[in-house]
């Protein structure tokens, strides 16, 4: 049996040993979520609430449609969806935690307490990916909002949105809530955004931030009529690369022209009809620790990417993993959706039939990545 390369083109849900986070996720031990724990369904808001707060490592799939004011979550857990449709109606918040996956998932606040739709504080090792969140309510709030020392932080492929277009507080991401709150903040806040899409009715905070060093690459910014996009405030360093900033207003700017932040851009953000600011420089901004350049796509690519690829996805797969054993594929625990749905698949353009699918093998040393978005191996699922 021969070694070959697997191109894949999206990504779908998959076990949390199976993908690992790119970004600041990836440090300080790194973000592995429920991994090694139980693995539980739950369909209803007491079966989620008490499991998402439990003690222990511990896998939590999403059936169906969930209502629920809020779901406090403990460390050591991964929420994601069990289905296409997979949605939590309510919000979750994350305190003093640690070792959290959020995935595949819409999250929206319609009813409920006014409060944030995804709230962090003091919590560290999160990732949050191919999730849709937004606000429905009548008087709104953030979706994502990150403070009091709330570290190593990776978002990735989430769309967000508000349902207005004339309710206040459109505000989405915030990150430190105070100009007051330096002692406790400096030095934290290390946070990835990454192929995400602030889409429909945002009019602010895609994020605005203090006293961090955060990272946005490849991220699709259409939210026309906005305020501004990348708000950087007191000694934020703020690094910029290969984003795509269609028609909007401010793409990134020093908050209050605060003589303290950082802006640092590469030449490849992309900025067709947008006007107003696009502020850098001022002082020295971090360089990542983690390696992520060989993920970097074209920014003149990203709105095709991030519009194809963010939000939960179901039916095709992705695997940027190292092979190192021998395994059947069916059985690699890559597919947690019921295998009765595959209909085939395509390897190198030809048409397989589902009893080739079940029987392939990937050889040891075989690396499966996508690039680019083209595709050699694609699995084709039933809606």
């Amino acid at each position: 049996m021969k070694n070959f390369l697997c191109l894949l083109s999206a990504i779908a849900v998959m076990s949390a040993s199976a993908q690992q986070p790119i970004g600041w996720a990836s440090e300080n031990g790194g973000t592995t979520g429920g991994a090694g724990g139980k693995t539980v369904t739950v369909k209803s808001a007491a079966d989620l609430t008490s499991n998402a707060k439990s003690g222990g490592a511990m896998i939590i799939r999403v059936s169906g449609k969930i209502t629920v004011d809020r779901v406090d979550v403990a460390s050591n857990k991964t929420i994601e969806g069990a289905e296409k449709g997979a949605t939590i109606d309510g919000s979750l918040k994350m305190g003093a935690v640690k070792n959290i996956i959020i995935r595949n998932l819409v999250i929206s606040k319609s009813t409920g307490s006014f409060e944030d739709v995804v709230q962090m504080q003091k919590t560290q090792n999160v990732w949050i990916d191919h999730c849709d969140i937004s606000d429905k309510r009548s008087s709104l709030d953030g979706l994502c909002d990150m403070t009091h020392a709330v570290n190593y932080v990776t978002i990735s492929w989430t769309k967000f949105s508000y349902s207005s277009s004339s309710a206040s507080h459109r505000f989405c991401m915030l990150i430190s809530h105070s100009d007051d709150n330096e002692a406790e903040d400096l030095g934290k806040l290390k946070i990835t955004l990454h192929h995400n899409w602030w889409a429909e009715n945002v009019t602010e905070r895609m994020p605005r931030m203090r006293f961090c060093q955060v990272h946005s690459f490849n991220n699709y910014f259409s939210s026309k009529g906005n305020n501004y996009c990348i708000g950087a405030g007191k000694k934020a360093q703020v690094l910029v690369e290969s984003n795509y900033f269609d028609n909007v207003n401010r793409p990134h700017f020093f908050y209050d022209n605060n003589t303290t932040a950082t802006i640092k851009i590469n030449d490849d953000n992309q900025y067709p009809g947008c006007s107003g600011d696009k502020d850098e420089g001022q002082g020295t901004c971090f360089t990542p620790s983690y390696t992520y350049k060989d993920k970097l796509d074209k920014g003149s690519e990203v709105k095709d990417i991030v519009m194809k690829g963010a939000g939960p996805q179901f039916g095709v797969v992705e695997v940027e993993q190292l092979m190192e054993n021998n395994f059947h594929i069916a059985d690699a625990g890559l597919l947690p959706m019921d295998q009765s749905s595959i209909t085939g698949f395509t390897l190198s353009g030809r048409n397989l039939p589902v009893s080739s699918f079940n029987n392939l093998n990937i050889v040891p040393n075989a690396v499966l990545i996508r690039r680019n978005g083209s595709s050699v191996l694609e699995i084709n699922y039933r809606d």
